[in-house]
């Protein structure tokens, strides 16, 4: 079984879908919607899996998505195991008493996508918008850059947002698994479809 080592990314985690849109008011996600990752390796392998409970904050000039990195599936319950490890979250089966050490080390179970609301489009009433936006990644406390992609509509009073972006999990320390001679790539793919609202 692979030690899934780069979900963290997730952190998502999904955390992308900070690259909304930008607006004067006040923006909010209602409910926590999850946050979707893939992890691909050769010959077709793949590792999808997804992480609930991504909330938002706005300070007024930052808009903040964080995602609690203790639940996380992937269609298999050891490797869910393995991935919530790795993401620094020590389940209660981990016996291997250098990792609980390890895990330590990060007492910051989240992970937190920041982006300036002045870096983002704000579409007009059903209008559609495209862009790129940098945003700052903390993980594992360390805070890294991340260019996010989305898809930003205006509906209603708020925005349907799709945004995505592109995590290297070396660059947070983390080391992609190998079994049987086949490595998964260190890049994981972060994914996030919600609502935002504006007040």
């Amino acid at each position: 079984m692979f030690r899934f080592r780069r979900s963290s990314i997730v952190s998502a985690f999904g955390v992308l879908a900070v690259a909304l849109v930008a607006s004067a008011g006040t923006l909010s996600v209602p409910g926590e919607p999850p946050v979707t990752f893939l992890a691909t390796g050769p010959l077709g392998f793949k590792i999808p899996g997804k992480i609930p409970g991504l909330k938002a904050a706005d300070d007024g000039t930052n808009l903040k998505l964080t995602l609690p990195l203790t639940r996380v599936d992937t269609g298999l319950g050891l490797r869910d195991t393995h991935c919530k490890n790795e993401l620094f979250v020590v389940d209660k089966e981990e016996k291997d008493p250098e990792r609980k050490k390890k895990f330590g080390q990060y007492p910051n179970r989240t992970a937190t996508l920041t982006v300036a609301k002045s870096a983002l489009q704000f579409p007009e009433a059903g209008k559609t918008v495209n862009g790129k936006v940098t945003g700052q990644l903390l993980m594992r406390e360390e805070t890294k850059p991340v260019t996010i992609t989305y898809t930003a509509t205006r509906d209603g009073a708020g925005y349907k947002v799709d945004g995505s972006f592109v995590v290297d999990v070396e660059k947070w320390g983390m080391t992609a698994p190998e079994k049987f001679g086949v490595k998964v790539q260190k890049d994981v793919t972060v994914k996030a479809s919600f609502k935002i609202e504006e007040k």
